[in-house]
Protein backbone atom coordinates (compact mmCIF):
# COMPACT_ATOMS: atom_id res chain seq x y z
CA UNK A 1 0.00 0.00 0.00
CA UNK A 2 1.19 3.57 -0.64
CA UNK A 3 -0.45 7.29 -0.61
CA UNK A 4 -2.60 8.27 -3.14
CA UNK A 5 -0.18 9.86 -5.66
CA UNK A 6 -2.83 12.00 -7.23
CA UNK A 7 -3.86 15.45 -7.18
CA UNK A 8 -7.13 17.18 -6.69
CA UNK A 9 -8.70 20.33 -7.63
CA UNK A 10 -12.46 20.84 -7.10
CA UNK A 11 -13.76 24.65 -7.77
CA UNK A 12 -16.76 26.51 -6.43
CA UNK A 13 -17.91 30.02 -6.81
CA UNK A 14 -18.86 32.68 -4.22
CA UNK A 15 -21.76 34.44 -6.08
CA UNK A 16 -21.50 38.14 -6.11
CA UNK A 17 -24.06 38.70 -8.58
CA UNK A 18 -26.03 42.09 -9.05
CA UNK A 19 -22.82 44.43 -7.93
CA UNK A 20 -23.55 48.37 -6.93
CA UNK A 21 -23.46 49.97 -10.27
CA UNK A 22 -20.48 51.74 -10.28
CA UNK A 23 -18.27 51.89 -13.31
CA UNK A 24 -15.34 51.70 -11.60
CA UNK A 25 -16.32 48.27 -9.47
CA UNK A 26 -16.52 44.69 -10.78
CA UNK A 27 -19.10 42.79 -10.43
CA UNK A 28 -17.17 40.10 -8.97
CA UNK A 29 -16.61 41.33 -5.12
CA UNK A 30 -20.12 43.34 -4.01
CA UNK A 31 -23.71 43.02 -4.65
CA UNK A 32 -26.16 45.65 -5.83
CA UNK A 33 -27.96 47.92 -3.27
CA UNK A 34 -29.29 51.42 -4.03
CA UNK A 35 -28.82 53.57 -7.50
CA UNK A 36 -25.77 55.16 -7.60
CA UNK A 37 -25.47 58.46 -6.15
CA UNK A 38 -25.15 61.77 -7.21
CA UNK A 39 -22.01 62.20 -5.20
CA UNK A 40 -20.01 59.10 -7.28
CA UNK A 41 -21.48 60.22 -10.60
CA UNK A 42 -18.87 63.01 -10.70
CA UNK A 43 -16.33 60.11 -10.79
CA UNK A 44 -14.88 60.62 -14.51
CA UNK A 45 -11.52 59.26 -14.31
CA UNK A 46 -10.59 55.81 -15.75
CA UNK A 47 -10.33 52.83 -13.81
CA UNK A 48 -6.50 52.28 -13.64
CA UNK A 49 -5.72 56.24 -13.98
CA UNK A 50 -5.82 57.02 -10.47
CA UNK A 51 -5.78 55.73 -6.62
CA UNK A 52 -9.40 54.57 -6.42
CA UNK A 53 -9.05 54.60 -2.72
CA UNK A 54 -7.96 58.00 -2.33
CA UNK A 55 -10.64 59.67 -5.03
CA UNK A 56 -13.16 57.69 -3.08
CA UNK A 57 -11.20 59.68 0.22
CA UNK A 58 -11.68 62.79 -1.09
CA UNK A 59 -15.16 62.62 -2.04
CA UNK A 60 -16.18 61.41 1.23
CA UNK A 61 -15.13 64.87 2.25
CA UNK A 62 -17.13 66.40 -0.03
CA UNK A 63 -20.56 64.08 1.08
CA UNK A 64 -23.04 65.01 2.91
CA UNK A 65 -26.47 63.02 2.66
CA UNK A 66 -26.14 59.43 4.48
CA UNK A 67 -26.44 57.44 1.56
CA UNK A 68 -23.98 58.96 -0.37
CA UNK A 69 -21.37 58.39 2.44
CA UNK A 70 -22.58 54.87 2.60
CA UNK A 71 -21.89 54.21 -0.70
CA UNK A 72 -18.57 55.29 -0.59
CA UNK A 73 -17.78 53.40 2.15
CA UNK A 74 -18.80 50.41 -0.10
CA UNK A 75 -16.67 51.84 -2.62
CA UNK A 76 -13.45 52.47 -0.60
CA UNK A 77 -14.25 48.56 1.01
CA UNK A 78 -14.81 47.07 -2.69
CA UNK A 79 -11.37 48.93 -3.18
CA UNK A 80 -9.77 47.81 0.01
CA UNK A 81 -10.89 44.34 -0.90
CA UNK A 82 -9.49 44.02 -4.83
CA UNK A 83 -6.35 45.03 -2.83
CA UNK A 84 -6.39 42.16 -1.10
CA UNK A 85 -5.91 44.60 2.65
CA UNK A 86 -9.47 42.30 3.81
CA UNK A 87 -9.34 43.75 7.48
CA UNK A 88 -9.52 47.67 6.23
CA UNK A 89 -12.33 46.80 3.58
CA UNK A 90 -14.21 45.34 6.63
CA UNK A 91 -13.89 48.27 8.90
CA UNK A 92 -15.03 50.08 5.90
CA UNK A 93 -17.91 47.29 5.19
CA UNK A 94 -18.68 47.63 8.76
CA UNK A 95 -19.07 51.75 8.60
CA UNK A 96 -21.26 51.71 5.54
CA UNK A 97 -23.41 49.25 7.52
CA UNK A 98 -23.89 51.29 10.56
CA UNK A 99 -25.46 54.49 8.31
CA UNK A 100 -27.53 51.65 6.22
CA UNK A 101 -29.13 50.42 9.32
CA UNK A 102 -29.76 54.31 10.60
CA UNK A 103 -30.63 55.69 7.04
CA UNK A 104 -31.70 52.24 5.34
CA UNK A 105 -33.25 52.78 1.40
CA UNK A 106 -36.83 52.46 1.43
CA UNK A 107 -36.35 48.61 -0.36
CA UNK A 108 -33.75 47.75 2.29
CA UNK A 109 -31.43 46.23 -0.03
CA UNK A 110 -28.56 48.33 0.56
CA UNK A 111 -28.62 46.73 4.38
CA UNK A 112 -28.96 42.98 2.03
CA UNK A 113 -25.57 43.97 0.41
CA UNK A 114 -23.75 45.51 3.02
CA UNK A 115 -24.33 42.05 4.85
CA UNK A 116 -23.12 40.34 2.02
CA UNK A 117 -20.78 42.30 1.30
CA UNK A 118 -19.07 41.62 4.86
CA UNK A 119 -20.25 37.77 4.09
CA UNK A 120 -17.86 37.64 1.29
CA UNK A 121 -14.76 38.94 2.90
CA UNK A 122 -15.31 36.90 5.55
CA UNK A 123 -15.40 33.77 3.72
CA UNK A 124 -12.04 35.02 1.89
CA UNK A 125 -10.66 34.34 5.33
CA UNK A 126 -11.36 31.53 6.51
CA UNK A 127 -14.13 32.83 8.95
CA UNK A 128 -16.87 30.91 7.93
CA UNK A 129 -18.87 31.21 10.81
CA UNK A 130 -18.75 34.83 10.45
CA UNK A 131 -19.57 34.62 7.08
CA UNK A 132 -22.94 32.36 7.44
CA UNK A 133 -24.19 35.18 9.84
CA UNK A 134 -23.92 37.61 7.51
CA UNK A 135 -25.42 35.99 4.19
CA UNK A 136 -28.20 34.97 6.61
CA UNK A 137 -29.05 38.02 7.52
CA UNK A 138 -28.77 39.35 4.03
CA UNK A 139 -30.99 36.14 2.51
CA UNK A 140 -33.76 37.28 5.78
CA UNK A 141 -34.21 40.66 4.39
CA UNK A 142 -34.31 39.70 1.08
CA UNK A 143 -37.14 37.03 1.46
CA UNK A 144 -38.96 39.54 3.25
CA UNK A 145 -38.85 42.31 0.19
CA UNK A 146 -38.23 39.99 -2.76
CA UNK A 147 -40.84 37.25 -4.48
CA UNK A 148 -39.43 34.14 -3.52
CA UNK A 149 -38.66 33.45 -7.28
CA UNK A 150 -36.11 36.54 -7.72
CA UNK A 151 -33.10 36.06 -9.02
CA UNK A 152 -31.11 38.14 -6.28
CA UNK A 153 -31.93 35.45 -4.02
CA UNK A 154 -29.87 33.09 -5.94
CA UNK A 155 -26.52 34.92 -4.85
CA UNK A 156 -27.74 34.53 -1.07
CA UNK A 157 -28.32 30.46 -1.14
CA UNK A 158 -25.49 30.22 -3.92
CA UNK A 159 -23.03 31.79 -0.52
CA UNK A 160 -24.32 30.03 2.01
CA UNK A 161 -24.09 26.94 0.42
CA UNK A 162 -20.33 27.24 -0.16
CA UNK A 163 -20.13 28.30 3.38
CA UNK A 164 -22.08 24.83 4.66
CA UNK A 165 -19.75 23.10 1.96
CA UNK A 166 -16.30 24.81 3.15
CA UNK A 167 -17.44 22.89 7.19
CA UNK A 168 -18.44 20.33 5.85
CA UNK A 169 -21.92 20.01 6.28
CA UNK A 170 -22.47 18.92 2.52
CA UNK A 171 -26.23 17.92 2.95
CA UNK A 172 -27.31 21.76 3.77
CA UNK A 173 -24.76 22.33 1.24
CA UNK A 174 -27.35 20.57 -1.88
CA UNK A 175 -30.25 22.11 0.18
CA UNK A 176 -29.14 26.09 -0.85
CA UNK A 177 -27.46 24.97 -3.85
CA UNK A 178 -30.64 23.48 -5.08
CA UNK A 179 -32.70 26.15 -4.45
CA UNK A 180 -30.91 28.30 -6.18
CA UNK A 181 -31.17 25.87 -8.95
CA UNK A 182 -34.49 25.66 -8.74
CA UNK A 183 -35.10 29.53 -9.30
CA UNK A 184 -32.07 29.78 -11.55
CA UNK A 185 -34.06 27.49 -13.59
CA UNK A 186 -37.50 28.97 -13.75
CA UNK A 187 -35.82 32.72 -14.90
CA UNK A 188 -32.59 32.27 -16.90
CA UNK A 189 -32.36 30.32 -20.57
CA UNK A 190 -30.97 26.87 -20.42
CA UNK A 191 -27.53 28.10 -21.66
CA UNK A 192 -27.34 30.69 -19.26
CA UNK A 193 -23.37 30.51 -17.59
CA UNK A 194 -24.72 30.88 -13.65
CA UNK A 195 -27.26 27.92 -14.33
CA UNK A 196 -23.46 25.94 -15.38
CA UNK A 197 -22.17 27.63 -12.04
CA UNK A 198 -24.87 26.03 -10.13
CA UNK A 199 -24.88 22.40 -12.08
CA UNK A 200 -20.48 22.89 -11.01
CA UNK A 201 -21.60 23.46 -7.28
CA UNK A 202 -24.01 20.51 -6.79
CA UNK A 203 -21.59 18.44 -8.88
CA UNK A 204 -18.63 19.49 -6.39
CA UNK A 205 -20.76 18.53 -3.46
CA UNK A 206 -21.57 14.78 -4.67
CA UNK A 207 -18.23 14.25 -5.40
CA UNK A 208 -17.70 15.11 -1.83
CA UNK A 209 -20.06 12.97 -0.38
CA UNK A 210 -19.07 10.32 -2.80
CA UNK A 211 -21.90 9.79 -5.32
CA UNK A 212 -19.94 9.56 -8.49
CA UNK A 213 -22.57 9.26 -10.87
CA UNK A 214 -24.30 12.10 -10.06
CA UNK A 215 -21.37 14.22 -9.94
CA UNK A 216 -20.55 13.88 -13.25
CA UNK A 217 -24.20 13.84 -14.62
CA UNK A 218 -23.92 17.81 -12.95
CA UNK A 219 -20.62 18.49 -14.00
CA UNK A 220 -21.63 17.22 -17.78
CA UNK A 221 -24.34 19.72 -17.64
CA UNK A 222 -22.26 22.27 -16.57
CA UNK A 223 -19.56 21.31 -18.88
CA UNK A 224 -22.68 21.45 -21.83
CA UNK A 225 -23.28 25.17 -21.17
CA UNK A 226 -19.42 26.26 -21.12
CA UNK A 227 -18.79 24.61 -24.28
CA UNK A 228 -21.06 26.67 -26.36
CA UNK A 229 -19.95 30.24 -24.63
CA UNK A 230 -16.34 29.43 -23.89
CA UNK A 231 -13.17 29.26 -26.21
CA UNK A 232 -12.02 25.37 -26.60
CA UNK A 233 -9.38 26.14 -24.53
CA UNK A 234 -11.07 28.03 -21.94
CA UNK A 235 -9.66 27.16 -18.32
CA UNK A 236 -13.46 26.52 -17.09
CA UNK A 237 -13.52 23.93 -18.99
CA UNK A 238 -10.16 22.48 -18.14
CA UNK A 239 -11.52 22.47 -14.67
CA UNK A 240 -14.60 20.66 -15.69
CA UNK A 241 -12.92 17.88 -17.32
CA UNK A 242 -10.66 17.81 -14.24
CA UNK A 243 -13.39 17.10 -12.09
CA UNK A 244 -15.50 14.59 -14.55
CA UNK A 245 -11.61 12.60 -14.45
CA UNK A 246 -11.76 12.87 -10.79
CA UNK A 247 -14.95 11.22 -10.50
CA UNK A 248 -14.55 8.44 -13.36
CA UNK A 249 -11.06 7.58 -11.20
CA UNK A 250 -13.23 7.19 -7.64
CA UNK A 251 -15.53 5.08 -9.72
CA UNK A 252 -12.17 2.93 -11.07
CA UNK A 253 -13.06 3.78 -14.68
CA UNK A 254 -9.76 4.61 -15.42
CA UNK A 255 -10.29 4.47 -19.05
CA UNK A 256 -12.89 7.18 -18.98
CA UNK A 257 -10.54 9.07 -16.07
CA UNK A 258 -7.42 9.07 -18.54
CA UNK A 259 -9.29 10.64 -21.32
CA UNK A 260 -10.63 13.35 -19.59
CA UNK A 261 -6.89 14.56 -17.65
CA UNK A 262 -5.47 13.91 -21.55
CA UNK A 263 -8.50 17.26 -22.55
CA UNK A 264 -6.93 18.76 -19.51
CA UNK A 265 -3.39 18.42 -20.66
CA UNK A 266 -4.14 19.15 -24.04
CA UNK A 267 -5.87 22.65 -22.75
CA UNK A 268 -2.70 23.60 -20.88
CA UNK A 269 -0.51 23.45 -23.66
CA UNK A 270 -0.92 27.12 -24.26
CA UNK A 271 1.11 27.81 -20.63
CA UNK A 272 5.04 27.74 -20.66
CA UNK A 273 6.40 24.88 -20.54
CA UNK A 274 7.59 24.47 -16.58
CA UNK A 275 4.18 25.64 -15.77
CA UNK A 276 2.93 23.93 -12.20
CA UNK A 277 -0.24 23.14 -13.75
CA UNK A 278 1.37 21.27 -16.35
CA UNK A 279 3.16 18.73 -13.63
CA UNK A 280 -0.31 18.12 -11.76
CA UNK A 281 -1.62 16.85 -15.01
CA UNK A 282 1.28 15.07 -15.63
CA UNK A 283 1.27 13.61 -12.14
CA UNK A 284 -2.52 12.94 -12.80
CA UNK A 285 -2.40 10.93 -15.89
CA UNK A 286 1.01 8.78 -14.22
CA UNK A 287 -1.48 7.75 -11.18
CA UNK A 288 -3.74 6.35 -13.58
CA UNK A 289 -1.07 4.41 -15.49
CA UNK A 290 0.29 3.50 -12.39
CA UNK A 291 -3.55 1.34 -11.23
CA UNK A 292 -4.17 0.56 -15.18
CA UNK A 293 -0.63 -1.41 -14.08
CA UNK A 294 1.05 0.21 -16.96
CA UNK A 295 4.23 1.02 -15.14
CA UNK A 296 6.42 2.29 -17.97
CA UNK A 297 4.07 4.90 -18.95
CA UNK A 298 3.24 6.27 -15.58
CA UNK A 299 7.02 6.70 -14.79
CA UNK A 300 7.41 8.94 -17.54
CA UNK A 301 4.42 11.12 -16.73
CA UNK A 302 6.06 11.05 -13.18
CA UNK A 303 8.96 12.05 -14.25
CA UNK A 304 7.85 15.32 -16.52
CA UNK A 305 6.18 16.31 -13.52
CA UNK A 306 9.49 15.99 -11.17
CA UNK A 307 11.06 17.51 -14.33
CA UNK A 308 8.93 20.50 -14.26
CA UNK A 309 8.36 20.58 -10.29
CA UNK A 310 12.18 21.18 -9.99
CA UNK A 311 12.28 23.76 -12.42
CA UNK A 312 9.33 25.81 -10.94
CA UNK A 313 8.37 24.67 -7.15
CA UNK A 314 10.58 24.67 -3.99
CA UNK A 315 12.00 21.42 -2.89
CA UNK A 316 10.40 21.89 0.26
CA UNK A 317 7.18 22.53 -1.17
CA UNK A 318 4.22 19.83 -0.63
CA UNK A 319 4.02 18.99 -4.51
CA UNK A 320 7.91 18.80 -5.54
CA UNK A 321 7.85 16.32 -2.31
CA UNK A 322 4.96 14.21 -3.88
CA UNK A 323 6.25 13.89 -7.83
CA UNK A 324 9.58 12.67 -6.36
CA UNK A 325 8.25 10.02 -3.98
CA UNK A 326 6.14 9.34 -7.22
CA UNK A 327 9.00 8.94 -9.45
CA UNK A 328 11.01 7.13 -7.04
CA UNK A 329 8.74 4.80 -5.83
CA UNK A 330 8.67 3.31 -9.79
CA UNK A 331 11.96 2.72 -10.07
CA UNK A 332 11.45 -0.85 -8.60
CA UNK A 333 8.98 -1.51 -10.68
CA UNK A 334 10.65 -1.14 -14.12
Amino acid sequence: MYDDPQLFQVNVTLDANNARNDPLVTAEHIEEGAKQTPVLNHLVCGKNKYDQGAVYQVLLTRANDPRDIADLYHQLASTRDREDKFEEAIQFYQKALEIDRENPHPDFLNLAASYNNLGMIYGKLGRFEDALQYFEKSLFIKLQILPLNRLELCSSYNNIGIVYRNIGHHFKALFYYEKALEIQLQSLPSDHLDLSMSYNNIAAVYLKIGDYIKAISYYEKSLEIKQQSLPRDHPDLSMLYNNIGISYRHMGNYTKALSYYKRVLEIQQTLRANHPNLAISHNNIGALYEKMGDYSRARACYRLAFDIAQQSLPTTHAHFRLYKKNFDRLKGEL
